[in-house]
């Protein structure tokens, strides 16, 4: 994702709001992930919920991301663009 966010993927070109779409759709794909490795560590089980919340977060970023660069913002786009507004919003205060 780095050459996306840096322009260097011939043929896509993300606005600012784009850039912040991706970035935050990836991050809930991350989060996801981080958190089964914290429960993997911890000698934790790996629950079917927190399966199926990484599987539903990476199946959005990827709609997402699909339209994206497609010059597109799905419907699956808006709850993750509702969110990084609200954390952008918040994050300033």
């Amino acid at each position: 994702m780095p050459d996306v966010m840096a322009g260097k993927l011939p043929g896509v070109t993300l606005t600012a709001a784009e850039k912040t779409l991706v970035k935050s759709a990836s991050q809930g794909v991350f989060d996801e992930i981080a958190s089964l490795e914290t429960s993997i560590a911890g000698g934790s089980s790996i629950t079917a919920p927190a399966v199926s919340a990484l599987e539903a977060d990476f199946a959005s970023f990827e709609t997402c991301w699909t339209g994206v660069k497609a010059g597109q913002q799905p419907p699956a786009c808006a709850g993750i663009a509702t969110t990084a507004t609200t954390n952008t919003t918040t994050a300033g205060n």
